[in-house]
This record gives structure tokens, sequence and C-alpha cells, in this order.
């Protein structure tokens, strides 16, 4: 399977494409121009599958899908300097491992446009195009509400005490991130995802995740966004999350866009990861399509990466000299992350590594995955009120059928108690 290390940042990234063979750089078209989905917010790059297919783009261009850290098959360790500055750093640099030079950078989430536009600042002329959003409103009382209900459902499924807790959860998380836009195949591939991705024996891989949401989405300085000198499109959506204003305002702040901002506004009620729900797809295309057409094929010359010169841009526009004294060859020495916020992630990854060596685990010991989220809930059970997050369902039913628990000797009861991490899930709501 492909992948790209970084070694001196501890992580290896994996990538998915429609290149011939196993899917790995070796098989990129030269004659093609290549589009890279990067860093899917809430699922990881095979969320990509309607883009990978749709022959418009496979058919004309080299296609690249990347899983993040926290995400996917990528390998690595909790991060807590993590940001997304950092996250736009690496970026560049395994695109450097790939021997890509020039690429469009499709963003589509509200959270990791922010890592696209400031790899864009800090490596100027090194993206052909950034196609990014929807924009997400500011931190108001709807979206400090949006936030705090998110948090809980994220940590009460990263410490369920077995498998029927983790489903119910998810009845109370497709909601906020889909709408009811999910089709039924897609529900249970999302819910298998989370609950491989983020169980509780892989907590603090789940808590990174919630880092990245959460706190990875500070705002460009007018200074910083008039430095975003590539074709932008933004796509604009009136959701929970996101509205079309908020998108307008961003780009009219990005003054140094040639020829300014192009938008695309979904229908209304589109969900975030409009690219992923099947009936807002192709409209996503068409405007993606229609954007980098437009885009010269000839960009210009870019010189080799100077990660040197990028962080003395950064330590200049973070307004701390003492940064540009750091290893330019690692992707942390770029954080922002404030010191208080670094202590309160490394509390939390600490108080997590402890937790998940005894949570659950929904894959059985022979490697058996969780039954499909369909088989237990019908249309009737989907169909729950969607207006609280703080419903805990109590549930005595363990991953192991009573019978074959009984059969190994162990109560059923105390294998709860075993899993149960239900002590900590306040704590670690307050800590994201």
């Amino acid at each position: 399977m492909p992948f790209v290390d970084l070694p001196e940042d501890g992580v290896s990234y994996f990538y998915r494409s429609n290149l011939p063979g196993d899917g790995s750089i070796k098989g990129l078209d030269k004659t093609k121009q290549t589009i890279v989905f990067t860093l899917g917010a809430i699922f990881d790059s095979s969320s990509f599958v309607n883009q990978l297919k749709d022959p418009r783009l496979s058919k004309n261009y080299n296609l690249i899908a990347l899983d993040g850290r926290a995400q996917g098959q990528t390998i690595s360790e909790p991060e807590p300097g993590r940001d997304a500055w950092t996250d736009g750093v690496e970026l560049v640099k395994l695109l450097d491992k790939l021997g890509l030079r020039h690429v469009h950078l499709f963003a589509g989430t509200w959270y990791t446009y922010h890592n696209t536009l400031r790899a864009a600042i800090l490596f100027p002329g090194r993206l052909l195009s950034i196609a990014a959003g929807p924009i997400e409103r500011p931190r108001d009382e709807i979206m400090m509400q949006l936030e705090e209900i998110c948090k809980e459902l994220l940590t009460l499924l990263a410490t369920s005490k077995d498998i029927e807790t983790m489903e119910d959860y998810l009845v109370e998380v497709f909601p906020y991130l889909f709408g009811e836009h999910l089709d039924e195949d897609q529900k249970d591939d999302f819910a298998a995802y989370l609950e491989t991705q983020y169980p509780p024996t892989r907590l603090c891989r789940g808590m990174e995740f919630g880092n990245a949401i959460f706190g990875n989405r500070i705002p460009l300085t007018d200074e910083e966004a008039d430095l975003v000198r590539v074709p932008v499109l933004l796509y604009a959506a009136d959701n929970l999350v996101d509205t079309v204003a908020e998108a307008e305002a961003f780009a009219n702040r990005l003054t140094g866009v040639p020829g300014g901002c192009q938008k695309h506004i979904l229908p209304d009620g589109a969900p975030s990861e409009a690219w992923y729900i099947r009936r807002y797809a192709d409209g996503v295309t068409n405007a993606f399509l229609d954007f980098i057409q437009k885009v010269s094929e000839t960009p210009q010359t870019v010189a080799p990466t100077n990660l040197e010169a990028a962080l003395a841009l950064n330590a200049k526009l973070a307004d701390e000299p003492t940064m540009a004294q750091l290893d330019p060859k690692k992707s942390m020495s770029f954080s922002r992350v404030p010191p208080a916020v670094l202590a309160q992630r490394n509390q939390v990854f600490a108080i997590c590594s402890e937790a998940q060596k005894r949570g659950f685990d929904p894959i059985g010991l022979n490697g058996e995955m969780p039954r499909r989220f369909s088989d237990r809930y019908h249309e009737r059970n989907r169909q729950r009120a969607t207006s609280t997050a703080s419903l805990v369902i109590q549930v005595s039913v363990s991953h192991k059928s009573e019978e074959d628990l009984a059969k190994a000797g162990v109560d059923a009861k105390k294998a709860e108690e075993d899993h149960d991490l239900s002590s900590i899930t306040d704590k670690l709501k307050n800590l994201l």
C-alpha cells in the first residue's frame, strides 16, 4: 500500500489514487495535472470515492487522496503541538516526497482549508489552485453549542463500554454531521469507520482527532490572508455549521487572490461534506472542474522548498522571533499552539494512554469486524430526535454474547465494568 514517510515528524501518510498498478506515485502520468484531495475532516480518503471514480476527473487528471494524521491508515503517534500550520507544512513536505511540484488542492471541509491556505502562505507559488470550504460560522452562540454537543458525542463514543453503547451514540452523531443526507450503505460505512478508528482502545487517536477539529480553526489575520496569492474557489452553504455570508466575507478578505475568489453556492441545507453525499457530489465536481480548467497550465517556476525561509516567515507573522531559531526540518517547529494549550493536550494524552489499555475494542480477538450498523438500527430507530446529545443510554450487552462469556467463564457484568471509562468522559470533554 502506498505511504509517504516523514521520519523527522514521526508520521507515515497513507494515500489512495487512480494511478495504475499498486496505486503508488510511480504510476504518475506526467502529461496530466495532479489533483490532491487533502485531509478530510470527518472521514478518511475513502470519502473521495465519488471523485476518484468520476471519469471526468479520473481520465484527465492524476488523482491522489490523503489520510491525515489520526485518520484512516496514516500511522502516527499523538502530537500535542499539531495545528493548521504544522499540517500545512507536512502537506508540502509530502508533496516533495511524492515529487509533485504543482498540484490543485481540494480541501472541501470546514477545517482542512485552514491547512491548505497556510501552505500557500508559507510556500508561495507552490500550488496551482485551492478549492476550499464551505466556510464555518464564527464562534457565535450557535457554533459554541454545536461544539459542545460534538465534543460530548466524541468523548462518549470514544469511552463506550460496548458496541451497543457506541451504536447508540452514533445515532446522535449522524444528523449533526450529515443531516438526513446519508444513504444507508454510507451510514454503515461511516459507522464502521468510527467504530474501528476511534474506539476506546485508540482513545489517544480519538482525542487528537478532536484537537484537530476543535483547535485548528484559528482565523487568518488580515496580513496572512493577503499572502494567499493562488486562485481560490470557495464553496458556500447555509447549514448548521456553515453560512454563505461567512464565505462571502472570507472571500473579501483574501485580497491577494488573482482575479478575486471564485464562489460556488451549494443548495440550502447541503452539509459541509457535500462531496461525499451522492446527491451533491456531481454539483461539487462540476464547479471544481469549471474552476481548475480556467487556471493557467503554465504555473510560475517554483524553487526547491525552502523550509528555513518558511519558518522565518511564520515567526514574523506570529511575532515570535525565537521560532526562527528552531529546526526547520521538523514540522512542529512551525506550531503556534500556546504553551497553556500544549500543557492541556499533554494532560489529555497522559490520561488517554492509560485509560485506553482497558478500553473496549469492537474488533474481535480473531479480527472479526463489528456488525454492520444497519443490522441493529432499522428506520424507526434512526428517526430519533437529535435535539440533545446528552442522552446516555444504559445497556448491559457486551460485545460477546452472554453465552460466549459464560463459556469463557467471564461474568458479563464484570466485563462491562472493566471497559467502563465513564469516569473520565467529562474531564476529556472539558479538556478538548
